[in-house]
């Protein structure tokens, strides 16, 4: 069994789409046993989902970003804190959850690939998923690095 451990996971989205599911990355499997994640954009709003021998927790962010535009976003766990980032500075941050091991197999980007849906409708780029929690300045660090600034890592 995989021992539970901070994460973060981060991309450039763009969507126009203020309905429905989209996935931006995901770890799903049938069996729920080790746990699972998902990062997607629901209504317009960064959602991140957690799930663990069954037992789930949503926790969402505060702005929508479903208006055309770029947008750097994120989500970062440190312990059982969920801060969510948007275009380099938190937007949003919740303590609850359920904390789960991270690394399993049936990784996807842009779709849910266990149920083949919530294909993501606009552009992804630049995905990346951390095995610890990453900082405000962390996140400043790259919103920024893709505004033309040199990467610092």
């Amino acid at each position: 069994t995989a021992s539970i451990r901070d994460m973060t996971d981060a991309s450039w989205v763009k969507t126009s789409v203020t309905t429905g599911t989209q996935f931006i990355v995901s770890q799903r499997d049938s069996t729920n046993t080790e746990g699972q994640w998902n990062f997607f954009v629901n209504d317009g709003k960064l959602i991140f989902y957690t799930e663990k021998f069954g037992q789930g927790s949503f926790v969402e962010s505060d702005s929508s970003l479903a208006d055309g535009e770029w947008h750097h976003v994120g989500v970062s766990q440190n312990g059982d804190t969920y801060t969510f980032y948007l275009d380099g500075v938190e937007d949003g941050s919740v303590t609850s959850g359920t904390a789960i091991p991270y690394g399993r197999p049936a990784g996807a980007i842009g779709y849910n690939r266990r149920d083949a849906e919530s294909y993501f409708n606009g552009s992804i780029d630049e995905v990346a998923v951390w095995n610890t929690g990453l900082s405000a300045s962390d996140f400043a660090e790259l919103y920024n690095a893709g505004a033309g600034q040199q990467y610092p890592f």
